[in-house]
């Protein structure tokens, strides 16, 4: 698992810029929070771009784009040698236009994802919002050699909102 945190402190970024105002953002930090029995991690991750496809109805907005947002957190303890916890969540949080779908997948033998690509919707009838949370808690014991107990329990929200129209 990614987001397992780590004996020792760790941390990391990046950045990535392109063609189209393209702006990911990465970062992550790891490691101990209190002695050798409880670690951290957080970690964010944002992507941006501007749409790639030039829309003829209203002459002036690009759909295509995308808009997304991520967060994940976890904590790590270890109350004794025989026991763990762990607790980890995350959050996705999209609110891109997509564009046409299905038709511009379709379309052989053209460019896919120019901007010179020409599409007559309504920018106001396409959008995307995608939202996810979830939590998980995991505790094991193993109090000899021969037994072992483990707890597994989660909980998720979805929500998914979009309105695709092709046709104008």
């Amino acid at each position: 698992n990614l987001a397992r945190p780590t004996e020792a402190f760790s941390a990391r970024g990046e950045i990535t810029v392109g063609d189209f105002d393209r702006r990911d953002y990465r970062a992550s930090i790891s490691g101990p929070i209190a002695g050798e029995r409880l670690r951290g991690y957080a970690g964010f991750t944002s992507r941006a771009r501007d749409g790639i496809s030039y829309n003829l109805f209203d002459g002036r907005s690009n759909l295509n784009d995308e808009d997304v947002e991520a967060w994940r957190l976890a904590l790590e303890w270890q109350p004794n040698d025989a026991g763990n916890i762990y607790l980890n969540g995350a959050a996705l949080d999209e609110r891109s236009s997509p564009g046409i779908g299905a038709p511009q997948l379709l379309s052989f033998g053209r460019d896919y994802g120019v901007r010179n690509r020409n599409i007559n919707v309504d920018p106001s009838r396409q959008y995307q919002k995608v939202f996810v949370d979830y939590a998980n808690l995991t505790s094991s014991y193993t109090p000899g050699e021969t037994w072992a107990f483990k707890s597994i329990t989660g909980w998720r929200y979805t929500s998914f909102d979009a309105h695709l129209d092709t046709d104008g």
